[in-house]
C-alpha cells in the first residue's frame, strides 16, 4: 500500500495537522496504469504523492478527495476508460481499462486507523484492512473500519459492536470486495510491510542504489566499516550507519530485520567476514557485487558457511540489460531486487 516516502509525507502532514485524504486502488479490469493496492495520499490544498494513472486521473481525484474530507464521508470512484467515448468525451486516458478507487478521509476515526497504519510500518508489520458499506435510501454509507495486524490483533474505529461481531473478517480479507444479502458491503485492501534494504559497502557506485532504492520508497540503511566513507556530501540524504567491528556485525544491526542484503565492498577480506555472518538467515534477496570467479574464490574461503551460502547468494547481481555504469548497474541491481520481492525470478 503505502511506500516509505508516501508514509513519510502522510506523517509530516499529520504533525502539520494538514488535513488529508488516502486513496486505495482495491479492484481493476483490463489495462490500468495502476493494480489493486496502490496508494496515493491527497492534502487538503491539493497535493498528492502517488499515482493511480499516468497523470491523466489526478486532477479528478484531488476533487473527490477534498469532497471526501468537507463531508468526513468515504466516497468510492469508478473510472471506466474501456470505451471509445471515453476518449472522447471523457479524461482521454486511453488505458482502455476499470479503475475502482477508494478514497478515505484521514479525519475522526479514520485519523486513529492511520496513525495505527504509522505504528505497523515502524514496527515492520503488515496487515489488512476492511472499509464497511450499509445501504440506506439507495446509497451506500459508511460504516466504519476494521485493522488486522499479521499479528491477528483486530481492531474496528467506528464499527458498532453488534456488527463486529457478526463479522467474518478473515472471509473478507481474502476477498477484494464482498456484496452481502444484508446489503452490507465491504472493501478490503492490503497494509504491506515496506521492505528493508542493507547496504554493506558505502563506496562511490553504493550512492546511484541507494538513490534508486530511496526513490522507490523502501527502506534503506548504507553501512560500512570505513568511517572517511560517510564524509562525502553525496551520502547527506542517505541513512547511513558507521559499523565499528565486522566481525560482529549482528550486534550492531539486527540481520533479521532486512529483506533485503546486498554486500559491495569492494574489499574480499571485508565482503568474506560480511557473508561468513549471513548463512543463518534466509533473506529474500542476498547479493554479492563482482563477478561469479569473486564469488567462488569467497564461498571456497568460507568453507561450511560458503556451503549453506552457495544456494542463497546471487552474483554477479543484476539483470541482463547490457549495464555498462553505475547509474546503469544499479538500475540492473535495484530491478533484480525488485522482481525478487515481487516473487518474479
Amino acid at each position: 500500500m503505502l511506500n516509505l516516502k508516501q508514509y513519510r509525507l502522510a506523517k509530516k502532514w499529520n504533525q502539520e495537522g494538514k488535513s488529508f485524504a488516502l486513496g486505495i486502488v482495491f479492484s481493476t479490469e483490463g489495462s490500468t496504469y495502476s493494480k489493486h493496492g496502490t496508494a496515493i495520499i491527497i492534502s487538503n490544498e491539493g497535493e498528492f504523492c502517488g499515482l493511480v494513472s499516468g497523470g491523466c486521473l489526478e486532477d479528478d481525484i484531488i476533487i473527490h478527495a477534498r469532497q471526501a474530507l468537507q463531508t468526513n464521508t468515504p466516497n468510492v470512484v469508478n473510472y471506466d476508460l474501456r470505451s471509445e467515448e471515453s476518449e472522447i468525451w471523457g479524461l482521454g486516458a486511453g488505458c482502455r481499462g476499470l479503475i475502482n478507487l477508494l478514497i478515505l478521509p484521514v479525519t475522526g476515526y479514520y485519523l486513529d486507523f492511520f496513525q495505527r497504519i504509522f505504528a505497523l510500518i515502524e514496527s515492520g508489520q503488515a496487515g489488512s484492512a476492511i472499509v464497511f458499506f450499509e445501504l440506506n435510501k439507495s446509497k451506500y454509507m459508511a460504516k466504519g473500519i476494521i485493522l488486522k495486524s499479521e499479528l491477528n490483533k483486530i481492531e474496528s474505529f467506528g464499527v458498532e459492536d453488534k456488527i463486529l461481531r457478526s463479522i467474518d473478517v478473515d472471509g473478507y480479507t481474502k476477498s477484494k470486495v464482498i456484496s452481502k444479502k444484508d446489503k452490507s458491503l465491504g472493501i478490503s485492501f492490503e497494509i504491506n510491510k515496506i521492505p528493508n534494504i542493507l547496504i554493506l559497502g558505502a563506496g562511490i557506485d553504493a550512492v546511484p542504489v541507494a538513490n534508486l532504492i530511496t526513490e522507490i520508497g523502501w527502506k534503506l540503511t548504507l553501512a560500512d566499516h570505513r568511517s572517511s566513507y560517510f564524509e562525502r556530501k553525496d551520502l547527506s540524504e542517505i541513512s547511513t550507519h558507521f559499523i565499528k567491528d565486522k566481525e560482529n556485525l549482528n550486534t550492531e544491526l539486527n540481520l533479521r530485520e532486512f529483506d533485503v542484503v546486498l554486500v559491495m565492498t569492494h574489499n574480499l577480506e571485508a565482503d568474506r567476514i560480511y557473508l561468513s555472518q549471513m548463512a543463518e538467515y534466509n533473506f529474500a534477496y542476498l547479493g554479492l557485487l563482482g563477478p561469479e570467479s569473486r564469488k567462488k574464490m569467497i564461498l571456497e574461503k568460507l568453507e561450511d558457511e560458503g556451503r549453506l551460502l552457495e544456494k542463497k547468494l546471487i552474483g554477479p547481481v543484476g539483470l541482463d540489460i547490457g549495464a555498462d555504469g553505475p547509474e546503469s548497474i544499479a538500475l540492473a541491481v535495484v530491478a533484480e531486487i525488485h522482481a525478487k520481492l515481487k516473487g518474479i525470478n
